[in-house]
């Protein structure tokens, strides 16, 4: 039952900014539409080649497993924002 309502927090969490997205890019007016389009440039990028950036996400995760306290694990603060910023630098240049 929990990971129900976890999941449909998730799903509710991701309309909320898609929501939030598409009305200031779409519903805007021009100055603030271009502005938004401007900022939101990154993610646009990373929407246009997800294969790419799932892979490379896959490749570092891999590359980034280390033992700690006798358990493999790859999760960090560090590497996530590694993850997102250089993502986002890749599919913008």
């Amino acid at each position: 039952m929990g990971e129900s309502l976890q999941a449909l927090g998730n799903v509710g969490v991701g309309a909320l900014v898609v929501a939030a997205t598409v009305t200031l890019t779409g519903l805007a007016r021009e100055p603030v539409r271009r502005v938004a389009s401007a900022l939101l440039s990154p993610i646009t990028a990373m929407g246009a080649m997800p294969f790419t950036i799932y892979t490379v996400h896959l490749l570092v995760l891999a590359a980034a497993i280390r033992v700690e306290n006798g358990f493999k694990t790859d999760d960090s603060w560090p590497l996530t924002i590694g993850l997102i910023v250089g993502s986002m630098v890749f599919a913008w240049c």
